[in-house]
């Protein structure tokens, strides 16, 4: 299931898309013009192309990756269905690997 939200934060447009699996994992991707807030708590700097980098978190509930580039803020979050099962497939390298398809 899809589902997608447009809205203003601040005054700027946002748009997010969320993606459900049968299981109830969810993929989210915000895209917001402007420097939006990364306030994501004990970030890990990442390398998403040679000349741009973001923040990754993986935290008890969810794994997120922040990113700026012309403009635009993104923010792409995986949350699986079962918090505790923070062991999913899903890591750092895929959420990477869907950040970096943007910027080629």
């Amino acid at each position: 299931m899809m589902v997608s939200d447009v809205y203003e934060v601040k005054g700027d447009e946002a748009l997010d898309i969320s993606f459900y699996t049968e299981e109830n994992d969810l993929l989210t991707m915000q895209f917001m013009e402007g420097e939006g807030e990364m306030e994501l708590f004990s970030p890990e700097q990442v390398e998403i192309t040679d000349s741009l980098t973001g923040l990754y978190v993986d935290n008890s509930y969810s794994k997120t990756v922040t990113w700026q580039k012309d403009g635009v803020t993104y923010k792409m979050t995986y949350r699986p269905s079962n918090f505790s099962d923070n062991d999913s497939e899903v890591g750092k390298s895929d959420l990477l690997h869907v950040a970096r398809s943007f910027h080629f």
